[in-house]
């Protein structure tokens, strides 16, 4: 790339839009900064974690078919009705980011500098494997752990729609 007539190392040209599509599944995954162990499951970031996700959800019109909360990292199996995907992250990501920050008395960014990864789930067969691996994740990593209580999976559907 050049800048005012040099030739700038490193540096990377925009990234194609992404094609998002109203009633697409996505799953959504972030990670904590320096992947550390910021989203530890004590009581009051299970709570924060389960209200923001639901307050996101309901105020972008998401459902949310699986989460996920692991102890640096969290999925989410999503199911945007309108094409809100960017919306509902951006607002789980954020107030979730500012409760644990409260929490633990943090000013710096809970999350990593790296996008959120969005998969886009084209088929019925790819999503069951999504939503097996989110369920699995924390049996296979407490496997792997000394401490077995690293991890929580949280399964529920949160649904906008009107009962």
């Amino acid at each position: 790339m050049r800048f005012n007539g040099r030739v700038l190392a490193g540096m990377r040209s925009m990234t194609a839009p992404r094609r998002i599509v109203p009633g697409q599944v996505w799953m959504v995954t972030r990670r904590c900064t320096q992947r550390q162990f910021l989203l530890r499951p004590d009581p009051e970031t299970r709570n924060a974690f389960l209200y923001c996700l639901i307050e996101a959800a309901q105020s972008t019109g998401v459902d949310v078919v699986m989460a996920q909360m692991m102890s640096n990292h969290t999925h989410e199996s999503t199911l945007p009705r309108a094409g809100t995907i960017v919306d509902f992250y951006q607002r789980f990501h954020t107030h979730l980011a500012r409760c644990v920050n409260a929490q633990r008395g943090r000013w710096e960014n809970l999350w990593a500098s790296e996008p959120t990864c969005l998969v886009e789930t084209l088929d019925k067969e790819k999503w069951i494997d999504q939503l097996v691996y989110i369920a699995t994740n924390p049996p296979r990593t407490w496997s792997t752990q000394s401490h077995t209580g690293q991890a929580r999976t949280l399964c529920s559907r949160f649904s906008t729609r009107s009962q």
